[in-house]
């Protein structure tokens, strides 16, 4: 019996791992499955195969010398990329120092970054770092890693917390450890891998070529093209209700158009309520169409704002709360099983999703669901990156582009032209939503791509 060891961090692991049936196969085939985290078990227990085992991971305070060294690496690296044209978008928004503290950190952090521009400087900053995280990681994790002889360990993301440190600990004993991407982002906004993974899976070509032009420590042969489990959940036929039913459960009728809207999450489009309000002016100047506007709030937008404008000024909107668990003070997020089949339905049965430029838009061409795309400003307060359209214009968005799976409204008279055309026509992006799938996953259908997963697993346990 193999022994493996998933990490969930913030919660993307549960429906990446959990519901699309990669830990459902490892148990199948008689593996033997522990989820380790620094958070409680309580919140996802419910979410995962009962069989598994749900173990702590012994928390460690991070070096400073490592923490200023990694920044200066990551800095280093962000202007690298910025002077070979490439985006250097990242998760956030860079606050200003709270402090005298504060301020020295980021002068020390900057004074590194302009240091390791240098190629030779920025290849002994990776040997300085890399001692750091093997010294403090072989004495933190000696006693969990012996209690636990593990087979292999498995993560979706690449770079969080401390985890650099336990998979430096792993490497040690000789444990395999892979990863498999979740998002896209991560290979621009961490595109600085600081730990050589002994495999990793890639949604595709474009993810692996980003990869080795970053990171010159890593081979080609243990990058894996998997596709992604997380869009396992998506075009699941199996999970469907019946439409009259779907549609008496949202309180539409049988003869309106449902156009979701999804949001985006909170502070990214500040005032998001503003383009809410102008998809709902374009709808009501369509003639001879029906429509009813589905409103599905950010998973992470705890707040009522949206949803009580709607009610109180749009009342034939419905909003709706996705069925996740949030805690803000955790920075722990998942989707419950329930709300993914939901979703399903929902993209299933929809005529047409309008929003800003996001990733949801490889789910909507795996349901063949139309998109458009909102690229226009309006007054007021801006969004994060500084306008809509960069949104549209960031790396990891190419294969939409290139592909044109999503229709680009730049004005708002445009949008109202590519309302009518996508709600007359269902099948609009059809053959551009095909490109985008072969783009993106490189034809992985859902439920296919946790198979993958442990095809790349068999080869190093078996």
């Amino acid at each position: 019996m193999k022994k493996i060891l998933i990490l969930f961090h913030m919660g993307s692991e549960v429906r990446q791992f959990g519901h699309s049936g990669f830990i459902d196969s490892l148990v199948e085939n008689g593996w033997q499955v522990l989820v380790g985290s620094h958070l409680p078990a309580d919140e996802w227990q419910a979410e995962v195969n009962p069989v598994v085992k749900f173990v702590s991971i012994p928390k460690l305070k991070i070096n400073f010398l490592y923490g200023e060294i990694a920044a200066g690496l990551d800095l280093a690296q962000n202007k690298r990329r910025k002077k070979a044209g490439l985006s250097t978008w990242s998760y956030g928004k860079k606050t200003p120092p709270k402090n005298f503290k504060h301020r020295a950190h980021r002068l020390l952090q900057s004074f590194l970054g302009t240091l390791f521009i240098n190629p030779i400087l920025f290849r002994w900053g990776q040997y300085l770092e890399a001692y750091l995280i093997n010294r403090q990681g072989a004495h933190q994790f000696k006693e969990f890693l012996d209690a636990q002889e593990l087979d292999a360990i498995i993560v979706n993301v690449p770079r969080f917390g401390t985890q650099t440190f336990f998979l430096s600990a792993a490497a040690k004993r000789n444990i395999p450890r892979f990863l498999f991407f979740h998002t896209n982002k991560d290979v621009v906004a961490l595109s600085r891998l600081d730990h050589q993974f002994s495999g990793i899976g890639v949604w595709n070509e474009w993810m692996k070529e980003q990869l080795l032009t970053q990171n010159s420590h890593i081979s080609e042969k243990n990058i894996f093209i998997t596709g992604c489990a997380h869009f396992d959940c998506i075009g699941r036929d199996d999970w469907l209700i019946p439409p009259d039913i779907f549609r008496q459960n949202l309180g539409v009728d049988v003869d309106e158009k449902i156009v979701l809207y999804t949001a985006a999450g909170p502070g990214v489009v500040p005032a998001e309520e503003r383009f809410i309000e102008v998809v709902l002016d374009a709808l009501e100047k369509l003639p001879g169409i029906k429509s009813r506007l589905v409103v599905r709030l950010n998973p992470m937008d705890d707040s009522p704002r949206i949803e009580d404008h709607l009610k109180e000024k749009y009342p034939r909107v419905i909003p709706l709360r996705p069925d996740w668990h949030y805690s803000r003070t955790q920075n722990l997020c998942f989707q419950k099983k329930a709300d993914a089949i939901f979703f399903n339905n929902l993209l299933h049965y929809a005529d047409l999703c309008v929003n800003i430029p996001s990733t949801l838009t490889v789910e909507c061409a795996l349901a063949g669901l139309p998109v458009i795309n909102v690229g226009f400003d309006l007054p007021g307060p801006q969004p994060v990156p500084g306008s809509i359209r960069a949104f549209w214009d960031v790396d990891y968005y190419a294969n939409v582009r290139v592909s044109r799976s999503a229709l680009f409204a730049e004005s708002s008279s445009q949008l109202e032209e590519l309302l009518q055309k996508s709600l007359s026509n269902k099948s609009v992006l059809k053959e551009r939503q095909c490109d985008l799938i072969y783009l993106e996953l490189q034809d992985i259908y859902p439920p296919d791509a946790h198979q993958h997963y442990f095809s790349v697993i068999k080869r190093y346990l078996l």
